[in-house]
């Protein structure tokens, strides 16, 4: 039977087959194998483990023994040249039929390890895991490290955190060595007080330009978030994946020390020339876009700004907001400013105040919360207090369940003794949800992983500018106020992001939207952008014949030196700029002509390789910091239990196997 499953391994099987058999004997076997012909190995001794018993074999049959060290073959050694000196003098002459034997200050000077430094053991234990993908708790499991000590007593085995380091560096590095445009997203928090940075990376597959990421960064940063403390940070980590020149934007949340960092070392984004003055937003008010919960941005000097950045020698990437956060500032600070209106307070002050209280009661009280459960068969969804669309979403069941059984609600308030709903606070209700749903959708939208290209983020804000405008037409009781005040805040908040040139050309394109959301929106900056990607078209065609042609420019210069004709023959640098000027106006016509496609194939992109690059290019960066987000809830979760810095970060290799996985 036991032939029988031998006989159906595989070799990887049998050979771990074979070293499950034999590890018992090989850990209990001589610790120096090498010298089994001048000592037997006794055992350990009890009182102290580093220490060995031997009985010396040429010494039989008198039994001798003699006490060494597990890391040290001094006394070993002492004994074969007192009492056995010609063992230690061993003839050099070669034997015509058998090899000679070495002698033994030949053998301990070869087995003492000064040929292998802990480094190269560190190396090869770390290709060992990462090639046959195994376990990375195994490094500390007692049978590895007896291997390793028993090849080489002087040697140790590396620790699982310091696997864990350079596995994932390794492994992460492995990964975006041959990805050109890589964007990163940032975010900083503290929690039980200790302060931590979380750097992920984002790039798109070559083939399938789906959205692929991984984990750089989750450490501990001490001192003040400063912004220098964060660039510096920043650029280390970069640094330490080798992504210096391949980060294209890092996107971050709203919070002063994170845009200061970047007004103070980043890299400036383009914009389209000649913006009308209408649409264009004072520097004021952009640097003014901030959470107001973290403070105000401390204004500086340019030159004050310039010396600092070039005596650091600090250069980030161009900055990217997160728009889910912009979206939810507007949703909060912004649409706040209806409360100017008079009739607006009103209405919203009726309605929110019955519906706070029914959520607060339902939370604090379990009688309530049975009795609510009873009559709806379902909880109420309560505001969490952070996020606009936990109260949002609580609005909306609130609401769907006052449109099927309004009288159901209403008795059950008055069961728990408060205030019912009346027609207009209904009515309210009923509008609130009909004008935020825009701005939700946005959010999903934004934060969602299968629409996480820079390329969305326009056709997106201007999709609920538009549908806001249609709402608007509608003959709203109540909450015509709230759609002015959105619509403003969305023009202070998104106005320069609608000029920047990149994001332009990253929803150009993309097949989905090209310029058909551009020309719904503003048709008077359509035949800007033409220009701007008939110009990147051009430069990309260049770039690629470039290349060709530097594969046989050696060739032609050869025979051009031959050729008596080359003068009149030779082709003119203007009519090749032509060439590849009129060839990029016709693609870029075909591209735009095209049908809106939601595939990201070859096709979808007719075929042209250039056109695949450039999407790829400038759809890489990612218009939210979700991804960072949801790192810093399960650190935090992690945290409560009080680890230290290096067990947070042991604790938090499972999430980041799980993160980079998917």
């Amino acid at each position: 039977m036991l032939y029988a499953v031998i006989h159906t391994l595989n070799n990887n099987q049998w050979k771990m087959f074979y070293w499950l058999v034999q590890q018992p004997i090989i850990l209990e076997s001589h610790p120096w194998p090498h010298l089994k012909d001048y000592f037997f190995f006794e055992a350990r001794d009890k009182s102290n483990e580093k220490t060995l018993h031997f009985q010396c074999v040429l010494c039989q049959p008198k039994k001798i023994t003699i006490k060494g060290q597990a890391k040290s073959l001094y006394n070993l050694k002492s004994h074969i040249n007192r009492k056995h000196p010609a063992a230690s003098s061993q003839s050099s002459q070669p034997c015509a039929k058998r090899a000679r034997q070495p002698s033994f200050g030949e053998t301990s000077s070869k087995t003492a390890g000064t040929d292998v430094s802990q480094s190269m053991v560190d190396k090869q234990i770390m290709d060992l895991f990462v090639h046959n993908l195994l376990p990375l708790h195994v490094v500390e499991s007692p049978t590895f490290v007896g291997l390793i000590r028993m090849l080489n007593p002087s040697m140790t085995s590396m620790s699982l955190y310091r696997l864990i380091v350079i596995y994932t560096k390794q492994k992460v590095t492995e990964l975006l060595e041959d990805i050109p445009w890589v964007a990163t997203t940032a975010d900083c928090w503290s929690a039980h007080n200790k302060s931590y940075l979380g750097i992920t990376a984002h790039w798109l597959d070559p083939k399938t330009r789906a959205r692929r990421h991984a984990l750089l960064a989750c450490t501990r940063v001490k001192g003040h978030h400063s912004s220098d403390v964060l660039a510096q940070a920043m650029l280390d980590t970069h640094s330490k994946f080798n992504l210096q020149d391949k980060v294209t934007r890092t996107t971050t949340d709203n919070g002063k020390n994170f845009v200061k960092a970047f007004v103070q070392f980043g890299a400036e984004a383009e914009f389209l020339p000649n913006i009308p003055e209408a649409a264009a937003e004072s520097e004021e008010d952009w640097i003014q876009d901030v959470d107001p919960e973290a403070g105000g941005v401390e204004y500086i000097s340019v030159d004050a700004t310039l010396d600092k950045s070039s005596s650091l020698g600090l250069k980030l990437p161009v900055h990217m907001k997160c728009a889910a956060h912009t979206f939810n500032l507007v949703a909060s600070v912004d649409a706040s400013e209806a409360l100017n209106c008079t009739l607006f307070r009103s209405a919203y002050r009726k309605a929110m105040s019955k519906a706070q209280a029914l959520w607060c009661l339902q939370s604090r009280n379990t009688v309530a919360a049975a009795c609510i459960f009873e009559a709806f068969k379902r909880r109420l969804a309560v505001p969490d207090g952070t996020r606009w669309n936990s109260t949002y979403n609580s609005v909306v069941v609130l609401n769907g369940l006052l449109e099927k059984s309004r009288d159901a609600v209403n008795r059950v308030m008055t069961q728990l003794k408060l205030q019912t709903f009346t027609s207009s606070d209904v009515g309210f209700l009923s509008e609130y949800v009909q004008v935020m749903c825009n701005v939700a959708k946005a959010l999903d939208k934004i934060q969602g992983e299968d629409q996480a290209y820079l390329g969305s983020l326009l056709p997106t804000v201007a999709a609920t500018v538009m549908r806001l405008k249609e709402v608007k037409l509608k003959r709203l009781l109540h909450c015509g106020p709230l759609v002015d005040a959105i619509l403003a805040g969305i023009s202070k908040r998104f106005g320069p992001l609608l000029e920047d040139l990149e994001c332009q050309l990253a929803a150009a394109f993309h097949p989905k939207f090209r310029l058909f959301w551009l020309e719904q929106f503003n048709n008077s900056q359509v035949g800007r952008v033409t220009k701007a990607m008939e110009a990147v078209v051009q430069t990309a065609l260049s770039a690629l014949s470039e290349e060709g042609s530097n594969t046989s420019s050696n060739e032609e210069e050869e025979e051009e030196e031959d050729d008596f004709f080359s003068n009149i023959t030779r082709s003119c640098d203007d009519r090749s700029h032509r060439s590849l000027k009129w060839k990029a106006q016709n693609l870029v016509k075909t591209w735009l002509e095209a049908g809106s496609k939601d595939a990201m194939t070859d096709r979808a992109f007719l075929g042209e390789q250039v056109l695949i690059d450039l999407f790829t290019k400038y759809n890489t960066p990612v218009p939210s910091s979700a991804a960072v987000w949801h790192l810093f809830c399960q650190s935090h979760d992690i945290l409560r239990a009080g680890v230290s810095d290096v067990g947070f970060e042991i604790f938090l290799y499972n999430f980041v196997q799980q993160y980079n996985k998917n």
